[in-house]
């Protein structure tokens, strides 16, 4: 089945006719949900390795690596503080 997208008429951007409303679209949604997905599926494969009482830091620490990577992150020292500090106003979200 394919979703048309069309251009909402009261703000113009991407949305798909929902019988009477719109409802906005994200022009990445297919990707979105593909990461959403994996991210739930690599959680659940932690709490399999707990149930299946594998050590639970190395299942966690496999589980973070996985999501990192369907992210596309890593961890890189000093550039997450750096960030913030010229952002200061962004502080309070990732206390």
């Amino acid at each position: 089945m394919t979703t048309i997208v069309e251009k909402c008429p009261a703000c113009s951007g991407d949305a798909v006719d929902r019988s009477g409303h719109w409802q906005s679209v994200a022009p990445n949604g297919d990707e979105l949900n593909r990461k959403i997905y994996a991210i739930e599926k690599a959680v659940t494969k932690y709490y399999l390795a707990l149930d299946n009482r594998e050590h639970g830091g190395g299942a966690e620490n496999k589980a973070f690596n996985e999501i990192q990577e369907i992210l596309g992150m890593s961890w890189k020292r000093g550039e997450t503080a750096a960030f913030l500090e010229a952002h200061p106003k962004l502080k309070p979200l990732y206390a």
